[in-house]
């Protein structure tokens, strides 16, 4: 399912509204950065990306699928922002990114 989500700018901390595909509490969207063609995964809750720099929209799914059950995304953001699930989110998505 697509729909419009608020994402946080992490240069200037403003809220921008993109299109996403959204699952579970996480949504896969296009860089918020013109210049930039990656793929990125965000919390909606936070609106905070978890990994942004996918080159293919395939690994971010991947990705999605890698972390779908470590937490339950749809909870605010003080409750998923640990320093094990951060951990972990940063191992997978270094994994998926290196097997292109």
């Amino acid at each position: 399912m697509k729909q419009l989500i608020k994402i946080t700018d992490g240069l200037t901390g403003k809220k921008r509204e993109i299109l996403a595909e959204i699952f579970s509490g996480l949504a896969i969207h296009r860089s918020i950065e013109k210049w930039q063609k990656t793929w990125a995964v965000t919390h909606i809750k936070s609106g905070y990306a978890l990994y942004q720099y996918f080159p293919l929209k395939r690994q971010a799914k991947e990705f999605v699928r890698q972390i779908a059950d470590v937490t339950d995304w749809t909870q605010c953001q003080s409750r998923v922002t640990t320093p094990a699930i951060a951990t972990l989110c940063g191992n997978a998505a270094r994994s998926i990114v290196k097997n292109v």
